[in-house]
């Protein structure tokens, strides 16, 4: 079972998605009515996947995340929110979360989601270990990448990122100095090629080139019209 923790002070719309994903019968769901309630939860149950919206009472969502985030665990984390307008979304996306779904859905819509989340990144934990025998390490310029523990290294600092932030650096750096065209990313890691999840890639790309930022050796090229390019001279 996935232990999954659903943030909603709606309690009509709680009930509803609560009881669809209990029909699917993968789940074992926690409920919290805001913020600081769910925090509590968090860090007693430790779920797998963390869906919560925005505006609530206590603590809103994007605080909530950047918490769970602080604590360095790779729980699955999507947004369910009505508010869909691009400053909406990137902040989302900036606090930490996988993924973004918009109000109103179905049970079955956000099941899928999640679905996809894990099949990406057991996909990827394969694939890595495939390609490297004696060591999950990339080098990148002066940094280290340790692909499945999820972490960049310059020298003694750490950055810890989300699934999705490795996964995208790998296939980066995969193909390194060849442009990977947008549409492969985006099928990858959204299943989808439309506006608003191109846009979500371009806040990941602007976070990847921030943590890279201190080697000025690294560049993260975007070729408008074909795709994205990893350099390192």
């Amino acid at each position: 079972m996935i232990k999954l923790l659903f943030v909603e002070d709606d309690e009509d719309s709680a009930y509803v998605t609560r009881g669809g994903l209990e029909l699917i019968g993968e789940y074992d769901i926690l409920w919290a009515k805001d913020g600081e309630e769910a925090w509590e939860l968090f860090q007693k149950d430790n779920p797998d996947v963390v869906v919560t919206d925005i505006e609530m009472p206590r603590m809103n969502g994007l605080e909530l995340i950047r918490r769970i985030r602080e604590t360095g665990q790779t729980t699955i984390i999507i947004i369910e929110s009505g508010k869909t307008y691009p400053k909406n979304v990137v902040d989302g996306f900036d606090s930490g979360a996988d993924n973004y779904i918009k109000k109103p859905f179905l049970a079955e819509e956000l099941h899928a989601q999640i679905q996809a989340i894990f099949r990406r990144t057991l996909y990827r934990t394969m694939d890595s270990s495939s390609q490297i025998i004696t060591s999950d390490c990339i080098k990148i310029g002066l940094y280290r990448f340790f692909f499945l523990e999820e972490v960049l290294e310059l020298n003694s600092g750490k950055i810890k990122l989300t699934a999705r932030e490795a996964g995208i650096l790998k296939m980066l750096c995969d193909k390194r100095n060849s442009t990977v065209p947008r549409e492969e990313i985006l099928t990858a890691f959204w299943d989808e090629t439309d506006y608003f999840t191109s846009r979500s890639l371009d806040v990941f790309i602007s976070k990847l080139r921030k943590y890279l930022s201190k080697d000025k050796s690294i560049q993260i090229i975007n070729e408008r019209g074909k795709g994205l390019r990893l350099e390192t001279v």
